[in-house]
């Protein structure tokens, strides 16, 4: 008798379970709905709040009831947050999401390097931009990646820290347009024989002629 009573409360249990999981999903996807009509109505910055309080519904769902975390809905919602901060000029919140995306897609360098450019271009913000791609820089070195970095100390005005992420990016890529940029920035610190080595260095590299022209060029030859 009792073993039945236990079953039966266990099987309940289950049940309650199983609907309180299925009642946590669809109030994030009701959500998500509810986020879509926000951003056709053109209330933009409500929507992409809306669309993160779906992700916040999902992930309660995964802690709560043990369901497996669906990453291309929440990429999903988080992108839809994204476009609607952007489109409703909250960049601030739209830097941030961008940088919950990343979390989901380390890799994708399009990703960081928009949320860079948000941090330097709309938020006035050089130092951050900096930092975010120095942090992907140093999972995945790039030479586009470091001359960025480059150029965005060089927007700051710090020629020191600017010199050395040249010389770094120069190290991958024997790039005329770099050498001219490191050249440059010696001038500007009063070392133009450094300015002449870099540009002896750089023919040491036995570079093409089309290589050499451009150089020239760039060098103001």
């Amino acid at each position: 008798m009792y073993k039945k009573i236990i079953v039966l409360l266990v099987g309940l249990l289950l049940v309650s379970a199983l609907f309180a999981e299925k009642s946590l999903e669809r109030i994030a996807n009701e959500t998500a709905a509810k986020a879509d009509s926000l951003y056709e109505a053109g209330q933009y910055v409500k929507a992409g709040q809306t669309y993160e309080e779906a992700v916040t519904k999902l992930e309660q769902a995964v802690q709560e009831m043990g369901i497996p975390m669906d990453n291309q809905k929440r990429g999903l919602w988080y992108r839809n947050a994204y476009a609607s901060y952007a489109k409703g000029q909250d960049m601030e919140n739209a830097a941030r999401v961008l940088g919950e995306r990343i979390k989901l897609d380390p890799d994708n360098y399009n990703l960081v390097e928009v949320r860079a450019y948000i941090y330097k271009k709309y938020l006035d913000n050089i130092p951050k931009a900096i930092e975010i791609l120095e942090e992907y820089n140093q999972r995945r070195r790039t030479f586009e990646v470091e001359e960025k970095i480059a150029n965005y100390y060089i927007d700051a005005n710090d020629l020191e820290n600017a010199l050395k992420w040249y010389q770094k990016a120069y190290e991958l890529k024997k790039d005329s347009q770099v050498i001219k940029n490191i050249a440059t920035i010696y001038v500007k610190l009063g070392n133009n024989q450094k300015a002449i080595q870099a540009y002896e260095d750089f023919l040491e590299t036995n570079p093409s002629e089309t290589v050499l022209a451009k150089t020239y060029k760039n060098m103001g030859a």
